[in-house]
């Protein structure tokens, strides 16, 4: 009943803002150029279509022409819409299902309707080299990712193995830098917000003759929200000094980048804290929650240190050349290295009811990759363009977290713990992977259907650890006139097992070094309509069918022969989703556009269990909302997103999570003083709307718990100097 009644609101909402807007009488103001400074959509939604992306096909091409169901998100929006990382992003996209604990994660993000992977499913790259975590091969996203130095993001859903490889499995985002030139000084962005957050933003660059230069970093720190039902003092979800670094020198054919990803941050709402050790009430379902469950998370300070800390650490050095070989044919070739993992000051304190008392464990894992690619572009004919790809990677790959061994007991009124120190690093078991891949791409303009594409590709993995994969694709493109898109796609994808899913083991789990990768095979229509310069419309419908899941823990026996039963990692997953998606945008006038999406999707999946629901995900979402600039002075950007009931996992003893509708806004000033300051103010839950998102792994309630409470009104205020 409420999902049918956010959707009704969704749709009346969406009449509303155009009755409201067609009769807005406020003038658009140009510039000296005649460009509107503001937004994306002054360039009307058919020449937005004529961008340029390259993440699609690995080579520049335009959206209209692209083999992939692709969005921009550019430097303007980013600005306008208050966004400061990628978890703002994500809850303005279609098919992106959030579940955020504030912690660790901090947000566990799925495109299209398949949860349970934990960020493993979505290839992250900054400007075209991979920032998944190497051990784990999921994103541990956050404040670390500040978006002030990116030009624009690339999203794609879908599958993109057949060009990239491993994790291009239900999507892929790209985010591209600005060049020096784009910047030419420097500009500082400094910010407060609720919870004592603050942040400190800088970004410099110049070009000269053959040089371009782009230098940037961010610091950013908060103490986070206060989740009182876990903790009256509750201060788990901090952020502390955060930070990033993203260096870009282009001379010549030659560009050098090098980037560090710093993020140490709390368990947020991981797991449920033992709130009776503390004599508080239980709370969460039917007040079940928070009991004296082994491992549960401290929700403060222990002994005057944080309750615990999860460091996450990427660093990146890669350098590229790229030349015009002839008219026809252009070389790309890359080297990079890349080192990613959790920093050896991270920890946490769990708790023992044995003990009555807390153990402060410490946690680290260090991996290291080494890969180059050489990319040929070449020119058959005006109508047939040819790809061409080899890459070889190395990587040293920690087995999984480095063990740490017990050393003292501490007694301290509410704060009896042990301590713990970590393993030796000579102690670190490591797994060595190398992985050689090839892959082309044939695109032809059809002779009999000029304004049609065919685009035929396929790539091939082999990996020393868990064997070959080919996966291809096939796209037809067509663009009979300026008014009608046509694509129609299919392809496969896969995502390897990690080294957690391989070789970890515990007294009653045993490895499987035998797991495969999981697999999709994916099938998509997309069509583009838009009829006027002012009206776009896009449609996508999807059906991704997965074979070979990754399923923890299954039970196979007394395989040790000690009496209890084992359990084991196996690929015996299957799911199926099909889905439509919606999007849409009107420019009512210069100075005003409104835009809504629409996702539908229904997920099925065939683990061993009864239930046959994707946990955490809605069958309905959308968005909608409206960015206006009024009088050449300011820009508002006002968003509602409306999220159906959500389904749970077979553990949890809630059998579903409550529908909501939250409302976001930022208002934007002009330049002044000289061009050189302006101001963003953001606000996000205006309604200051009560929410949760569904529990996550287990949701018994015991360890992890059944849901997790959302933010309350909480906004940012931003300055921006440009010198």
């Amino acid at each position: 009943m409420k999902t049918k009644f956010i959707f009704v609101a969704f749709c009346s909402i969406f009449i509303l803002f155009i009755g409201l807007f067609q009769i807005n009488s406020l003038l658009a103001q140009t510039d000296e150029e005649g460009r509107y400074k503001f937004s994306i959509d002054d360039l009307g939604v058919r020449k937005t279509a004529e961008i340029q992306v390259v993440t699609a096909s690995k080579r520049s091409q335009s959206i209209r022409k692209a083999p992939a169901t692709i969005m921009v998100i550019t430097a303007q929006q980013i600005r306008e819409r208050g966004y400061e990382s990628l978890d703002d992003v994500f809850r303005d996209l279609p098919a992106f299902d959030l579940t955020r604990i504030h912690g660790i994660f901090p947000t566990i993000w799925t495109q299209r309707g398949l949860y349970g992977d934990e960020n493993k499913r979505t290839l992250l790259m900054i400007d075209g080299i991979v920032e998944n975590n190497i051990l784990e091969g999921n994103v541990l996203g956050g404040s670390q990712y500040s978006l002030h130095a990116i030009e624009r993001i690339e999203i794609i859903w879908g599958s993109g193995s057949a060009l990239y490889g491993a994790n291009a499995f239900n999507g892929v985002i790209n985010l591209i830098s600005k060049k020096g030139e784009d910047i030419e000084g420097l500009e500082y962005q400094g910010g407060y917000g609720a919870y004592q957050t603050r942040f400190n933003k800088i970004v410099t660059g110049f070009r000269k003759d053959s040089l371009d230069v782009m230098i940037s970093g961010s610091l950013f720190n908060s103490e986070g929200p206060t989740f009182k039902e876990r903790h009256p003092d509750y201060n788990a979800s901090f952020v502390d000094n955060a930070y990033s670094i993203i260096g870009r020198i282009s001379w010549k054919n030659f560009k050098l980048g090098f980037s560090r990803f710093d993020r140490p941050m709390g368990q947020g709402q991981f797991s449920n804290p033992p709130t009776e050790y503390y004599n508080l009430p239980l709370y969460g379902h039917q007040d079940s929650e928070g009991t004296l469950v082994s491992g549960g998370s401290a929700p403060i300070d222990i002994a005057n240190e944080r309750a615990g800390i999860w460091r996450s650490v990427t660093n990146t050095l890669s350098l590229n050349y790229q030349k015009d070989i002839s008219r026809k044919a252009s070389l790309l070739a890359k080297a990079y290295y890349r080192r990613t993992g959790i920093a050896e000051n991270s920890y946490d304190y769990y708790f023992s009811p044995a003990d009555s008392a807390y153990q402060r464990l410490a946690y680290t894992h260090d991996s290291y990759l080494a890969g180059t690619e050489i990319q040929l572009d070449y020119s058959l004919t005006d109508a047939q363009k040819l790809t061409f790809g080899l890459v070889y990677e190395y990587s040293d790959v920690e087995k999984g977290y480095r063990g740490y061994e017990n050393i003292n007991r501490f007694d301290n009124s509410f704060n009896s713990f042990y301590t713990s120190i970590l393993k030796d690093k000579s102690q670190r078991e490591s797994v060595v992977y190398q992985n050689f891949a090839a892959y082309g791409q044939y695109i032809i303009n059809l002779p009999v259907l000029d304004f049609t594409d065919l685009i035929l590709g396929v790539r091939y993995d082999q990996n020393s650890v868990y064997g070959s994969t080919i996966n291809p694709r096939v796209a037809i493109v067509a663009n009979p006139n300026e008014l009608l898109t046509l694509k129609l796609m299919a392809g496969s994808a896969y995502r390897p097992p990690n080294n957690f899913e391989l070789f970890t083991e515990t007294s009653a789990r045993i490895t499987n070094p035998e797991l495969v990768p999981e697999k999709v095979n994916s099938f998509e229509a997309n069509i583009t309509f838009t009829p006027t310069k002012k009206l776009s419309i896009e449609t996508s419908a999807f059906y991704n069918s997965y074979s070979d899941i990754i399923v923890s823990n299954v039970e196979i026996g007394d395989i040790d022969g000690d009496g209890n039963t084992n359990f084991q990692n196996q690929n015996q997953g299957t799911a199926q989703v099909i889905g439509l998606e919606l999007k849409t945008q009107y420019i009512i006038h210069p100075s005003t556009s409104i835009f809504g999406n629409l996702t539908l999707q229904d997920p099925k999946q065939e683990n061993g269990k009864e239930n046959p629901t994707v946990p955490n995900i809605t069958k309905i979402k959308g968005n909608i909302g409206f960015q206006a600039t009024f009088a050449k002075m300011l820009s508002w950007y006002f968003v509602g997103n409306a999220v159906g009931k959500r389904s749970t996992n077979d553990s949890n003893p809630l059998r579903s999570v409550p529908s909501y509708f939250i409302f976001n806004t930022a208002i934007s000033t002009k330049n002044f003083i000289n061009d050189r300051v302006s101001f963003v103010l953001s606000v996000n839950n205006l309604f200051n709307t009560s929410y949760f998102d569904a529990g996550i792994r287990g949701a018994t309630g015991g360890y992890y718990g059944t849901k997790h409470q959302q933010l309350e009104r909480n906004g940012t205020l931003k300055i921006i100097v440009k010198i």
